[in-house]
């Protein structure tokens, strides 16, 4: 899905330079029109609070590792936290 694509690459540069670049400068960097964001995201209203979900979705399923008998729950733990941490520490 395309929307998945644009969504890890906004992620990425909100990580890099911020939240307060334009819709006009996250389609440009990322390689894409600004109709083309448009076309997928309502505003950057929404495009901030979807990539909020998918990182929240990501920390999930870091989480979710504890259901896995196999692995140290502990560590999943661990991982799901240094991974949030490590993405507002980013921001």
């Amino acid at each position: 899905m395309k929307e998945e694509i644009y969504l890890t690459k906004v992620i990425q540069l909100f990580r890099t330079e911020g939240l307060s670049l334009s819709m006009e400068e996250i389609a440009d960097k990322i390689g894409v029109t600004k109709k083309t964001l448009y076309n997928h995201f309502e505003n950057k209203d929404e495009l901030i609070r979807k990539s909020l979900e998918k990182v929240l979705e990501d920390f999930r399923r870091s989480v979710d590792c504890t259901n896995d008998t196999s692995k140290d729950v502990r560590e999943c733990f661990r991982n799901g936290f240094d991974a949030m941490r490590n993405f507002f520490r980013e921001m």
